[in-house]
């Protein structure tokens, strides 16, 4: 039998800056060439089953850049990745 294993990160573009959100003190950058994007140095998470997926996922959106707007009063500033 074959073996799959299955690994997320999550990350986020503020202010043209990439931001590693299941670990926001590492430093990740983005390297790109022939139409490929790859990043370097953030945290990935291994996923077993949906209940790790949903636990990985809220963790990393809770660090989600957020402030106020007048239409919104939670609204991000980022793009999640």
């Amino acid at each position: 039998m074959r073996k799959t294993k299955v690994q997320i990160t999550i990350t986020e573009i503020y202010r043209e800056k990439l931001r590693d959100l299941l670990k926001p003190s590492n430093n990740p950058t983005i390297i790109g060439s022939n139409n490929c994007v790859k990043m370097k140095n953030v945290h990935y998470e291994e996923i077993h089953n949906l209940y790790d997926m949903e636990r990985v996922l809220w963790s990393g959106l809770k660090n989600r850049v957020t402030g106020s707007t007048d239409a919104n009063k939670r609204s991000s500033r980022s793009h999640a990745v």
